[in-house]
């Protein structure tokens, strides 16, 4: 759900706006579950 809002929403083209490599960009989502978390990458 996170990396979809990610995708959604475009968050990176501010970055590829500002001269950063598309290959250097990395999405991520966090989850957290008390003392758990679990990170997903694009």
């Amino acid at each position: 759900m996170a990396l979809k809002q990610i995708e959604d929403k475009k968050y990176e083209n501010e970055l590829l706006e500002a001269g950063f490599n598309k290959d250097k960009i990395i999405k991520l989502a966090f989850a957290f579950e008390e003392k758990e978390v679990l990170i997903k990458r694009n």
